[in-house]
């Protein structure tokens, strides 16, 4: 009679169980397939991000050349300026000098009227 039990249990367990189980196993199935694709969509997004990013470098590498001369012209200006403002207030002042000087008039001397 145990027996008898044992095996009418094992067969309702299993009735129970046998959808369950094929239920898990279609879901692992799916879990599978969108693991497979998560991999893939990573792989791809990955993949755009090292195209993106090589390209990000070129185009910063291209402006730095493009901009090297304008940095080099600037950090050579920059450091020319002790010597430039003294020279610049020299020609400012000789400048100013020029402008009190009188100049002579534009217009020539008339001659005198030939009857004095």
């Amino acid at each position: 009679m145990t027996t008898t039990l044992f095996i009418l249990a094992l067969i309702a367990f299993s009735i129970v169980l046998l959808p369950v189980m094929l239920f898990k196993m279609a879901a692992g199935v799916f879990s599978l397939i969108g693991s497979l694709f998560s991999a893939l969509f990573g792989l791809l997004s990955g993949l755009l991000a090292a195209i993106t990013g090589l390209f990000a470098a070129l185009f910063g590498a291209f402006l730095l050349v493009l901009l090297l001369p304008l940095i080099v012209l600037a950090v050579v200006a920059s450091s020319l300026i002790p010597l430039l403002v003294p020279i610049l207030a020299l020609v400012g002042f000789i400048w100013l000098l020029s402008l009190m000087v009188r100049r002579p008039s534009a217009t020539p001397a008339l001659p005198a009227p030939a009857g004095h």
